[in-house]
């Protein structure tokens, strides 16, 4: 029995050991000089057709609000520690908890033209099997993931400071 129970112990031990000596991140607040409403717009050109990726979001103390013209938006599940991820219908946007504005992106799905290789002329070799001996090229239709960056712009500029007047501009 006493070497049951100094078995227990140790295991005990260990485990309080190993739970205070963790490295799990925890989740810091975004820092105030981060808050506002920031909308944005970004155009991804290699897409056929183009794809434009608009919309708003709001950064508060621990959470990131955001709306997309393309689909409602939900926060992903489970939660990230170091990014607050959002998916908008076809669109998933990334913000940093720590930088929200210097360091947000998004991915979308769509469809992109891309030249392939093909074979035009074929010619059968002494062997009887079709070999190619021309090629050429075709666009064909692929279906991939664009990424861009997120470049908020302030939805209500911050107010002047207390001293500045219009008329003080030279």
């Amino acid at each position: 029995m006493p070497a049951c129970r100094s078995r227990a112990i140790t295991c005990l031990w260990v485990a309080l050991v190993g739970g205070c000596n963790s490295s799990a991140y925890v989740a810091q607040p975004t820092p105030v000089s981060q808050h506002g409403t920031f909308r944005f717009t970004d155009r991804v050109n290699a897409a056929s057709p183009m794809i434009v990726v608009e919309g708003e979001f709001t950064v508060r103390a621990d959470t990131i609000i955001a709306t997309v013209t393309s689909g409602n938006c939900q926060p992903v599940i489970p939660p990230s520690t170091q990014a607050y991820n959002i998916r908008c219908g076809q669109v998933q946007l990334s913000f940093d908890r720590r930088n929200p504005l210097q360091r947000a992106g998004y991915s979308v799905q769509g469809t992109a033209m891309v030249p392939q290789r093909v074979c035009v002329r074929f010619v059968p070799n002494s062997s009887g099997q079709q070999v190619c001996v021309q090629y050429g090229t075709e666009t064909v239709q692929v279906v991939r993931q664009f990424t861009g960056t997120i470049r908020p712009i302030p939805v209500d500029p911050p107010a002047a400071g207390p001293h500045s007047h219009p008329h003080d501009r030279r």
